[in-house]
């Protein structure tokens, strides 16, 4: 008999067991799943009961949900981890800080980097893991600048890719009248974020997450450096002064009456924006020092983290991964207001700042969070005052002084 003919038949036979195999340990992924997350923010609630319902009517799994106070949810977090308690899964929006509470410790499973091909390698980079990863974002936010089209047409200005363009498009602003940014004075938001993209575009996210965290030293060379440039931008008249308060969504009106052409933010400014605004609203992602540099970037998140010690880990890794799929993906968008990390699914909202912002993001070597999510909640508001101060110091002189204040709460 001929041995091909017996070796084709033994290969299929082979190939049929073990899909046979395969299948049915697919299908007998069983267990319990217990989730956490913060019952304070509606949409959160609304979406992980969703997905956590729609994943378990395909599993021989049952769920329960763990609520938590919304002001001592990250207590929550880190104590559940490093307290072993009987549960799997914690969302959060503060990954970045639950990492630092722990001191390095990682009392969290490390999830190998293929669990999903749906997230682009760069996210991998906010778990601070090298090999593997212990966060998994299943939601997310860009930072980056909006501007007035009109505005830029008129003017004959293109978008920026570099920091000394920006600076030409700043004083071309000027010479029209026009103030390049829009700032709320009282608490000099979006300054805060200006301090965040000069840091890690000059001195890279590894750099600015060290200083947030005690290791660098505010009096460094480079942190005066950043901290003597954003005072140099408010002597230049680049943030509009105005003493009369308003509220954060005012800022665009600034931009839509044209008396200022530019906001650092979050894609939140397009979401409130009007429809009118919204068709001549612009976006670019915070340039870089040179072109052609390869770069960090700010992103906000939300997602996963799950504690190392759990039986049922195999059943968490599986529903991490269905939570990264273009249906669940999808039942986030139909229940919050959410951005999904699921690229098909984004590109169906059809938002140019978005897809233009997910496309820089993929092509970061690393992400971070804004120092609000990446430091203590007692030290940000000293960085904060620090940041303020620059609007009343007389001279750059005075700012060695304002950053050895911050260093004796470092």
């Amino acid at each position: 008999m001929n041995k091909k003919k017996i070796v084709v038949p033994i290969i299929i036979g082979i190939v049929l067991v073990v899909a046979l195999l395969l299948g049915k340990n697919i299908s007998q992924i069983t267990g319990n799943i217990t989730m956490v997350y913060d019952t304070t923010i509606g949409d959160v609630n609304k979406f992980n009961r969703f997905l956590l319902n729609m994943y378990s009517q395909d599993k021989d799994i049952t769920n329960n949900v763990v609520v938590a106070d919304g002001d001592s949810y990250l207590d929550y977090v880190v104590n559940g981890i490093t307290e072993n308690k009987n549960e799997d899964i914690y969302y959060t929006n503060y990954s970045s800080q639950v990492f630092s509470r722990l001191n390095g410790l990682y009392d969290i499973y490390p999830f190998e980097k293929n669990i999903s091909k749906e997230l682009p390698a760069s996210f991998y980079s906010l778990s601070k893991k090298d090999k593997s990863y212990i966060y998994v974002p299943i939601t997310w936010s860009p930072w980056g600048i909006y501007y007035n089209k009109e505005i830029f047409n008129e003017l004959g200005l293109s978008e920026p890719k570099t920091l000394t363009e920006l600076d030409k498009i700043s004083e071309k602003l000027l010479e029209e009248g026009i103030t390049p940014y829009s700032m709320i004075q009282k608490i000099k938001w979006p300054l805060t974020t200006w301090f965040d993209y000069l840091d890690i575009r000059t001195n890279g996210a590894e750099f600015h997450n060290n200083l947030l965290n005690g290791k660098v030293s505010f009096t460094d060379d480079k942190v005066i450096a950043i901290y003597t440039r954003l005072y140099k931008m408010i002597a230049d008249g680049y943030f509009n002064i105005d003493k009369t308060e308003f509220e954060w969504k005012s800022m665009l009106d600034t931009i839509s009456e044209k008396k200022t052409a530019m906001v650092l933010g979050g894609a939140f400014f397009y979401d409130n924006a009007s429809e009118e605004l919204k068709d001549n609203l612009g976006w670019f992602p915070f340039p870089l020092n040179s072109i052609g540099d390869e770069y960090d970037e700010i992103v906000t998140t939300s997602g996963y983290v799950a504690r190392y010690n759990i039986k049922n880990i195999r059943a968490v890794k599986d529903y991490i991964k269905y939570s990264l799929s273009y249906s669940a993906q999808q039942t986030i968008v139909n229940y919050s207001n959410f951005y999904p990390v699921n690229n098909s699914v984004l590109e169906k909202l059809n938002r140019e700042d978005l897809n233009k912002a997910y496309s820089n993001i993929s092509n970061a070597n690393n992400l971070t969070a804004s120092f609000e999510r990446n430091c203590s909640s007692e030290f940000h508001i000293p960085i904060k005052w620090s940041i303020n101060s620059l609007f009343s110091v007389k001279s750059d002189e005075d700012i060695l002084g304002i950053l050895k204040e911050v260093n004796k709460v470092q």
